[in-house]
């Protein structure tokens, strides 16, 4: 989907309201599919990575190890791995 100022606004919105929802974290594939942009409105990985990343309360971690890592996004302090 073509974001313009207003739709990057609702997009960006609706993904910071997901992840307050799961305090644990959702990765890319689990956020491309919110409930406002979905079907032939869907995000595409690229464009979450992207609003997400213009943000400054949320932080990316890749879970797994190699080319099979899911991006991991949360929103607040990143938590600490022992």
């Amino acid at each position: 989907m073509r974001l313009n100022k207003h739709t990057t606004r609702i997009a960006t919105e609706e993904l910071l309201g997901l992840l307050r929802q799961y305090p644990q974290g959702l990765t890319t594939s689990q956020l491309i599919g919110t409930p406002r942009f979905h079907g032939m409105r869907t995000l595409t990985a690229r464009q979450v990575a992207r609003l997400l990343r213009a943000t400054s309360v949320v932080h990316h971690c890749y879970d797994g190890a190699g080319y099979m890592a899911a991006s991991r996004w949360t929103c607040g302090e990143p938590e600490q791995r022992p």
